[in-house]
């Protein structure tokens, strides 16, 4: 623990950002208004399930730096920027992990002897950034590509087509709703072609029926006025619709959204709640095994190397939603001739 806490005080460059900048970015982005496929509720789904069940686990050997909001934001970030990003620090006689935003990294193929140039630590009214060597950063990435081994992948960017479109259904349908009510004027043969769609204009109709004779001056059978007279529309109706939203994109946003959790590792059961019992719990367990305990794995090991201290995640508490299933396992195990001790560990049941 001394040699840690010596470690963390030996960091070098330290500069103050401009709180400004950091507003500037966000009105910014802000402003273009592009609906990104994080910013969908599918995807907040998946990282918020990933985040809490984190938060649900049980730490040993952290040293008291992997609290439950630091091992949340750890579970969110792997969903949605594909890796964790933190500076270690010392607090009283123990150590923190300050959340970074982003780093410039320098080095070879080994990890340890990476250089974190302007690491980004956010403040209430400033962003600090500093110059740190890997033994003093906390970093875990998920899904790293072999050819760019020093930043993660988020499951939504490795699945950019199905993450595009199902940005598009959502801005498609936000767009829709943003323009309601609609007006559809119905024009007799002579007057113009029918179904024609038009934005409703404050419930101004002569105003729309207006503008629509305008645009069709010349037209067989059409008298356009001068701009400010009277309107007499014959042959027209005017009929109030709706934005269908769900006739069109509903089948597909559904398979869309199911292939994005999956791809997150949130089986669509889970998140959905619409499954039985068995389905339920099967869906926990997968959840549990194939995506959990990876990751839990992942954030170990990088404990061990940087806290030099045996981590230990225990998912325990959140099997215990299951505990039903599981002592089916266990008796079954044991009825089959396996050893009491090992079955309870096989299915979680150990002490």
């Amino acid at each position: 623990m001394r040699r840690l806490l010596k470690r963390l005080t030996g960091r070098t460059e330290r500069r103050a950002r401009p709180y400004t900048d950091d507003q500037l970015e966000a009105q910014i982005a802000h402003a273009t208004g592009v609906i990104r496929a994080t910013a969908t509720a599918t995807v907040e789904t998946a990282a918020g399930m990933v985040g809490r069940a984190f938060a649900a686990a049980e730490v040993d050997g952290d040293l008291g730096a992997l609290t439950p909001s630091v091992r949340e934001s750890m579970g969110r970030g792997f969903v949605l920027r594909g890796e964790a990003l933190f500076a270690l620090d010392v607090a009283g006689v123990g150590v923190v992990l300050l959340p970074a935003t982003s780093a410039l990294i320098e080095g070879g193929p080994i990890p340890a002897t990476w250089q974190y140039r302007s690491l980004m630590l956010p403040g209430p009214t400033r962003t600090i950034s500093e110059t740190r060597t890997a033994p003093a950063v906390f970093h875990v990435r998920v899904n790293a590509d072999p050819r760019r081994p020093w930043e993660g992948v988020s499951p939504v960017e490795a699945s950019p087509a199905t993450a595009g479109l199902l940005a598009r259904i959502d801005r498609h349908h936000a767009h829709g709703f943003d323009t309601l009510p609609r007006v559809v004027i119905n024009a007799s043969p002579d007057v113009g072609p029918s179904g024609t769609t038009i934005p409703r204009q404050d419930g101004d109709l002569d105003r729309i029926a207006e503008r629509y004779l305008v645009s069709r001056q010349g037209a067989p059978g059409v008298d356009a006025p001068p701009y400010g007279s009277p309107v007499v529309v014959s042959g027209v109706s005017v009929d109030y619709v709706t934005h269908d939203v769900d006739g069109g994109t509903g089948p597909l946003r559904e398979t869309v959204e199911r292939s994005i959790l999956a791809a997150c590792g949130i089986p669509p059961e889970l998140a959905h709640g619409n499954a039985d019992g068995g389905a339920a719990r099967e869906a926990l367990r997968r959840f549990m095994v194939l995506t959990l305990q990876p990751w839990a794995r992942l954030i170990e090991a990088e404990g061990r190397a940087k806290l030099e201290s045996d981590v230990r995640i225990d998912l325990r508490p959140i099997r215990a939603a299951d505990i039903t299933g599981r002592a089916r396992a266990y008796g079954s195990l044991v009825n089959a001739g396996m050893d009491e001790g090992e079955a309870a560990d096989a299915v979680g049941l150990e002490d």
